[in-house]
């Protein structure tokens, strides 16, 4: 059955967070240059940053991996392709893009370096967390066929994608016959009328 029609439980998601949620994490970010890392210096003082990602990300984290949500947190390139192994039917990529290159803890990436790495049976859902991540859309699309990759070519805060996946993952729990893609466009529309 194609993932655009396929019923999905929480347990059949994994969400990827790659940005640091930790103090510790977030000033090793700072030192490092500007081409390897950027969220980090996107929200500062640290204060506003624990406010706007680690707390709000956390939180979120914690309900959906009680749903049944497999839930990895401060995610390098490797931890994210790993998962396209058929564990999970659905793929959630919660980071950071600069200059058409994509955040992930050992650094930013360029979308060929990452399409290049995932299988090219994939036929899951990918949704990408990630503000204006056309360029990796397009790769996407154009090397994994099979797959369905949404995403939201807009800048959004982390709090409000933290409340889009809370509505999306309410959406599934309460209709066991929703699909994804279905509930991504109501949680869509909801985020929506949060702007």
């Amino acid at each position: 059955m194609p993932a655009n029609e396929k019923p999905v439980k929480a347990k059949q998601c994994a969400m990827v967070i790659a940005v640091p949620l930790t103090d510790d994490g977030y000033y090793a970010d700072l030192r490092e240059p500007k081409e390897k890392k950027d969220f980090a210096r996107s929200i500062s003082p640290f204060h506003h940053y624990e406010v706007e990602v680690i707390s709000p990300v956390i939180r979120t984290a914690k309900i959906l991996e009680a749903a049944g949500v497999s839930i990895f947190t401060e995610a390098a390139l490797s931890d994210f392709v790993r998962l396209f192994d058929g564990r999970f039917d659905v793929i959630i990529l919660f980071t950071h893009s600069c200059n058409f290159l994509i955040e992930f803890r050992d650094g930013l990436t360029s979308a060929e370096n990452i399409v290049n790495k995932i299988p090219r049976d994939f036929s899951g859902f990918i949704d990408l967390s990630v503000c204006h991540p056309i360029d990796l859309v397009k790769t996407l699309d154009r090397v994994l066929p099979n797959a369905i990759c949404h995403y939201i070519d807009a800048t959004v805060t982390p709090v409000l994608w933290m409340q889009y996946f809370l509505f999306l993952f309410k959406q599934l729990i309460d209709n066991p016959d929703l699909t994804y893609l279905k509930a991504s466009v109501i949680a869509h529309h909801n985020l929506r009328t949060l702007f």
